[in-house]
């Protein structure tokens, strides 16, 4: 059992000492363990003596900041602790590595759920102080929501091919030069011996001879992507120059538009396979809702804009169609349109609209006009008033005209007679 008089004397050390020395604070753990400290004191004492000794009031202090942030502690324990306590999501249970499994199978959702730690934090650190690692977390999360890149994992950007490796894919011996091209870097991303199979090694002879000749067929009917024809006769030698006197990145190019022949030659309008294709594609971006889209328009083209300035053109969907085949689709930074572009609360415009013929109502936003409408307003009737008056004013101000108060004499010498 608990001794009462070390439970007081911590209760005094924590909730008196502590709290005057830390801003007029508690930790989270010291809030916890004054929460049991004090529910153990009540036990041990009477209710007279748990109130006369202020363990009473003590405790209703307590529980009122533990009230405060009560759902902070809960969303903290959802949305963050439960992956870093998972050993397969965070093995080490490090910040990072938490962030990591967060963001990992959906980074929006994620964005979302790290929002609601950073929101808890921020809520507990108006009623408690933040740990050293409470801060850091606080601080990682803040990051991570700014720029979820950062706590992505980098691909292997280390080549697995090798002359060999190469020699067996395209059918010829390989020399230094065509092997530096092979392993380097297209377009920031190294692509792998299994890929460069994929793609390339396809259309090689020794793979498929069907495939092999039709590609041989496109080369010297339409040349090299964004290059010449190849007038080489021979299948072979053909074969050789195309890989030999091209990059990478022009091979597989023109690989993708053979492939992709038939579909590149319709029209870019709803209708085309690839603009469907493209608003179909989650991965490179696309969403319907634009404070969400982050498909890549100045690189794709907008499959939603097909008679505007960013309407997809022949190279663009190549473009699309090449970084597909490679896995290397870029999604643009920002949604298409930001959230507060979208207003939330459209009543002030309704009302504006609806009284839009009042030119002296009054707003926060809006005194100067209402006020000059109203003096101009007066100045009018004042107008009206002066002209109709003015006769009246006039006489008034000139006196009677000539002979009207001998006129009025007369009159009153006739009454006085009578």
């Amino acid at each position: 059992m608990i001794n009462l008089y070390q439970a007081k004397k911590r209760i005094y050390k924590n909730s008196t000492i502590k709290k005057t020395s830390q801003g007029e604070k508690w930790y989270l753990e010291e809030i916890k363990s004054l929460r049991y400290m004090l529910e153990e004191i009540e036990k041990l004492m009477t209710s007279d003596e748990f109130e006369s000794e202020k363990f009473k009031e003590k405790k209703e202090e307590v529980e009122g900041i533990f009230g405060k942030i009560a759902s902070q502690i809960v969303d903290i324990g959802i949305y963050w602790e439960n992956i870093q306590n998972n050993k397969t999501k965070s093995p080490n249970g490090l910040t990072s590595e938490t962030i990591k499994a967060i963001l990992k199978d959906d980074e929006e959702k994620g964005k979302q759920e790290l929002q609601k730690v950073l929101n808890a934090y921020e809520g507990m650190e108006g009623e408690i102080l933040l740990d050293d690692n409470q801060k850091d977390i606080k601080k990682q999360v803040g990051e991570a929501i700014a720029d979820p890149s950062k706590f992505k994992d980098k691909p292997d950007q280390t080549s697995d091919l090798t002359e060999a490796k190469l020699k067996a894919i395209i059918g010829f011996d390989v020399e230094k030069a065509l092997l530096d091209k092979w392993t380097a870097a297209i377009d920031g991303k190294v692509i792998k011996e299994a890929k460069i199979k994929a793609i390339v090694g396809t259309y090689a002879e020794s793979t498929d001879k069907t495939k092999h000749k039709a590609l041989i067929g496109h080369l010297r009917d339409k040349g090299v992507e964004g290059k010449s024809k190849i007038t080489e006769t021979d299948d072979k030698k053909a074969w050789k120059e195309f890989l030999e006197k091209n990059t990478p990145t022009e091979v597989i190019k023109t690989i993708v538009v053979h492939k992709n022949d038939d579909r590149l030659k319709k029209a870019i309008d709803k209708d085309n396979p690839i603009i469907e294709e493209m608003k179909k594609d989650t991965a490179a971006g696309y969403n319907e809702d634009h404070e969400k889209c982050k498909f890549n328009k100045e690189r794709y083209g907008n499959p939603e804009d097909l008679e505007g300035s960013e309407k997809p053109t022949k190279p663009k969907l190549i473009q699309y169609l090449f970084d597909k085949e490679i896995e290397n689709v870029k999604q643009q930074n920002e949604a298409w349109k930001k959230k507060e572009d979208t207003p939330t609360d459209n009543s002030d415009d309704k009302d504006k609209t609806e009284t839009s013929w009042l030119p002296w109502k009054f707003s926060k936003d809006n005194w100067v006009r209402p006020l000059t409408s109203c003096i101009g307003i007066l100045l009018v009737i004042g107008g009206i008033a002066a002209a109709v008056f003015w006769e009246k004013i006039s006489n008034w101000w000139n006196g009677p005209a000539e002979g009207e108060g001998e006129l009025g004499e007369d009159k009153e010498e006739e009454k006085e007679n009578e």
